[in-house]
């Protein structure tokens, strides 16, 4: 690995997540100053304009020089591990901001995807997107792994990496009697949803598209185009997950017409799945897996940004399991969530 994606000292340690924008500065900066080399000398030979031209063509690097300065400034942009205050540190654009305290730290994990990174995690949000340390090649990671995450482990008291599949808790999970993201009646458990503003705003969206077709010669094909994002958010709008614990059944239906059931019985695990689409990361989704006749099957709880609620939610879902088997007269198989990325 180039020493320069991180750098060792006695009592820090100091990475580089965004280095590879140094190397795109120096090549937006050549595809930049050719051209302006080029104007200059053009210029030199039209002697009663050579003013006028050195003045624009002054003015066009000055302003065109700013976009390769921002990738270079940005390549310098530090996370550092400080032994001696504890503390995980970003520096970016000349400001320094604490991340979180050695005892923030929830885990160090490699992120595959469309890039390929270490990212660090806190307690706080131990499901999201995290923070770069470093992207790395194939080659890379297991040197990354043999020479730093011992390191790191050393200076901040954690574990390297935490497994992906975590530990069975041996203690019961407490009874729940109110709950934050069901609605609870008898035995019927209904997941409140979060989507209702995107299911909105598709409608709207359809709506105003429709809206535009009328009296046009396209108006069907606007119609149809229209109709679309109308049908997605109405179905959104009126998506319910209910769990019945006398029943022993999660059902999700869409409007009342499409509608999966999962025996509870069947139950396999939790899923937290973290989403990226170009890199990007998009959010965190909270699936529940069963596996029926042998075929594996998933059900998507919920999908969040902010993940610091995730822990909740997951403790009412296990509670509202238990109470399913107990009335079954069947040991819970409730796990810990397995994370995947």
């Amino acid at each position: 690995m180039k020493a320069k994606k991180y750098v060792i000292e006695p009592d820090r340690i100091i990475f580089y997540p965004y280095i590879i924008f140094k190397v795109l500065s120096i090549v937006f900066g050549c595809l930049i100053l050719l051209p302006f080399f080029y104007f200059l000398f053009f210029s030199f030979k039209q002697a009663s304009d050579t003013d006028i031209s050195l003045s624009i063509s002054f003015i066009y690097l000055a302003f065109a020089l700013l976009f390769p300065l921002l990738f270079y400034i940005g390549s310098q942009t530090k996370v550092i591990f400080d032994k001696e205050s504890k503390m995980v540190m970003k520096q970016s654009f000349f400001i320094t901001r604490r991340l979180m305290s050695f005892t923030d730290i929830y885990a160090i994990q490699y992120v595959t995807g469309t890039e390929r990174t270490f990212r660090l995690f806190s307690n706080k949000d131990k499901f999201g997107k995290g923070t770069v340390l470093a992207g790395v090649t194939n080659k890379e990671k297991a040197e990354f792994e043999k020479n730093v995450l011992p390191l790191l482990a050393n200076m901040t008291a954690i574990q390297e990496n935490k497994p992906a599949i975590a530990p069975q808790e041996q203690t019961k999970i407490p009874a729940i009697t109110s709950y934050t993201y069901y609605k609870h009646e008898g035995n019927i458990f209904e997941l409140k949803q979060s989507n209702k503003v995107w299911s909105f705003v598709l409608i709207c969206i359809g709506i105003a598209v429709i809206a535009l077709g009328v009296n046009k010669q396209d108006s069907r094909e606007m119609m149809f185009f229209g109709l679309i994002p109308v049908v997605v958010g109405i179905g959104m709008w009126l998506q319910k997950k209910i769990f019945d614990t006398a029943a022993s059944t999660l059902t999700v239906s869409y409007a009342g017409i499409f509608k999966q059931v999962y025996p509870l019985n069947t139950f396999s695990q939790f899923l937290i799945v973290r989403r990226r689409t170009n890199g990007m990361y998009t959010g965190t989704d909270i699936r529940i897996q069963f596996v029926v006749n042998g075929k594996t099957k998933e059900a998507n709880l919920m999908s969040v940004k902010k993940t610091n609620h995730i822990d909740a939610l997951l403790a009412e879902t296990k509670n509202i399991l238990n109470q399913s088997y107990l009335k079954s007269n069947q040991d819970s198989p409730v796990q810990a969530q397995r994370q995947q990325f």
